[in-house]
């Protein structure tokens, strides 16, 4: 990334969601744009999770478990946290971590994120286990792309 005009600093902070995100655009990926299908899918694990699991809201400390294979600094995975998910949070880039963890601090979910920074298909694995993918590959194994990503 170039800097073409102005101090050189690439490091903001951006509002979404009522939560604040902070973030080096040199060296993470970020996408204003995403904004809206970020809210919308943060709403709809929220909004599932609250009919699944309402039989149990007593017996359980969280609403539901997330996992966010590519995490990014966090703009899923806090939001969803901030809601009372707990969220399995991975990204290959290191420095993405390093934001989420800052993230999540800033935002008061530091409790109810596990940071990792792994391949995605390799955190699948640990996450749920061997059979679990076996089973999805064979069910989605027409669909290439989906295959690759889970």
């Amino acid at each position: 990334m170039e800097v073409i005009a102005g101090e050189a600093a690439t490091v903001t902070h951006v509002r979404e969601q009522n939560c604040i995100f902070e973030l080096d655009f040199s060296k993470v990926y970020w996408n204003s744009r995403l904004q809206m299908e970020h809210c919308r899918m943060v709403h709809l694990c929220c909004m599932l999770s609250k009919y699944t699991d309402n039989a149990n809201r007593f017996k359980k400390k969280y609403t539901s478990t997330i996992v966010d294979l590519f995490c990014g600094v966090g703009p899923f995975a806090i939001p969803s946290a901030k809601r009372g998910c707990f969220v399995y949070a991975n990204d290959l880039n290191p420095t993405c971590i390093e934001y989420l963890k800052k993230n999540s601090v800033a935002n008061h979910v530091e409790r109810n994120i596990i940071p990792s920074v792994m391949d995605a298909r390799e955190f699948w694995e640990c996450i749920v286990g061997e059979e679990v993918y076996n089973i999805m590959h064979t069910e989605v194994s027409d669909n290439t792309q989906v295959v690759e990503h889970i």
